[in-house]
């Protein structure tokens, strides 16, 4: 859970900011020495209400289900299925082409597993873009489940956020310019 949290903090702030960056796949994640997860590969990033918001971009595997009907503007929505796709292939430690053929049954070993997961995939992958859950909504979802739950794992994060201090979550700082992922 800590993987999507942290790329869920950076698709957060670059939502929020008007930004989408529609190339979301393990290959653009990257993981600092504290092993927090930061996004990578900019090129591709757009604003929300670009005009040329129509073309497809984004690699095969990972393109949300919109960006096959080519009259369709999308939305911020596109990151959200990637990174459910991409979470899907790194759990299941398959080719993204494998991924896609047997996704049914990779979440069915998860819900076996992880149930938290699972909904919180559920939610990410679901075909039509206004159904699934937007960015802000997947951290507050993991933080719900730290809080509810402390496990030996997440005890630090989970005292954390109950005191409010989200500042001892993450190394880095906050800023008002674009930077390439948010980072507390």
């Amino acid at each position: 859970m800590n993987i999507i949290h942290d790329i869920a903090w950076g698709l957060d702030y670059l939502h929020s900011k008007g930004l989408m960056h529609r190339d979301i796949k393990p290959q653009n994640i990257l993981i600092s020495k504290n092993r927090r997860m930061k996004l990578c590969d900019l090129e591709v990033i757009k604003e929300l209400n670009d005009p040329d918001q129509t073309k497809r971009v984004g690699t095969n595997g990972y393109i949300a289900p919109e960006f096959n009907e080519h009259s369709q503007k999308y939305t911020e929505k596109i990151d959200i299925w990637s990174l459910g796709i991409s979470i899907l292939q790194l759990y299941s430690k398959k080719k993204i082409s494998e991924v896609n053929d047997s996704k049914d049954e990779i979440l069915q070993k998860i819900k076996e597993k992880d149930e938290n997961l699972f909904n919180l995939l559920d939610l990410c992958l679901k075909k039509k873009p206004e159904e699934r859950i937007s960015s802000e909504q997947i951290i507050s979802f993991i933080e719900k489940i730290w809080l509810d739950n402390p496990s030996k794992e997440n005890k630090y994060v989970a005292n954390s956020l109950k005191s409010n201090d989200k500042t001892r979550l993450f190394s880095g700082k906050n800023t008002d310019k674009l930077t390439l992922f948010r980072v507390l």
